[in-house]
């Protein structure tokens, strides 16, 4: 098999790709960077994937990551840059200045949807995809993928991590699902 003939995630057909929308497209790019790459910072907010992400979106390694993990997948996947809010790197503008419905309801989740939240005095939060959302005893709980974590939960973490969230008010569900892509 040719590499044109093959997708960026290995298990998948070219064109078994192409049925994919983004948001399943970005999903399973963000999967292999935590289950095959297993991506890690080598220093602080860098590393080789991490300072590909921070220059998706202008930025120099040693900044936050998470939001520009989002980007940088979705890009990969086929979104196109205006697509995207105008500062992808600021999760506050994935949840105040995007394009995408935002709602705090997490039974309207699905999966490739955005799970997010930020502190606008701060102007400071966290984001990463939703794999899935279950209804437990506790609550909702959310299985992720998140840049910029670790096991503990961090939104100052070194690597790329899938992780279970209990769902809390202060998180938004970005609706990635609902809108109009045009993959390339």
């Amino acid at each position: 098999m040719q590499n044109a003939e093959r997708a960026p995630v290995p298990g998948y057909s070219a064109s078994e790709w192409a049925t994919f929308l983004i948001p399943e497209r970005a999903l399973l790019l963000a999967a292999h960077a935590a289950d095959t790459l297993r991506v890690r910072e080598s220093g602080r907010n860098s590393g080789p994937h991490i300072d590909q992400y921070l220059a998706a979106c202008g930025l120099q390694p040693g900044a936050p990551w998470c939001a520009a993990f989002v980007t940088y997948q979705l890009l990969q996947a086929g979104a196109e840059r205006g697509q995207l809010p105008r500062n992808s790197a600021s999760v506050c503008q994935w949840v105040h200045g995007s394009r995408f419905r935002v709602t705090a309801d997490p039974a309207q989740a699905r999966r490739g949807d955005l799970f997010a939240w930020c502190d606008r005095a701060a102007w400071r939060g966290h984001i990463g995809f939703i794999v899935r959302m279950r209804r437990t005893a506790r609550g909702w709980l959310a299985e992720t993928i998140e840049g910029n974590t670790n096991d503990a939960g961090s939104r100052e973490g070194d690597g790329v991590y899938r992780r279970q969230r209990l769902w809390t008010p202060q998180l938004k569900v970005i609706k990635l699902t609902e809108a109009k892509w045009t993959p390339s």
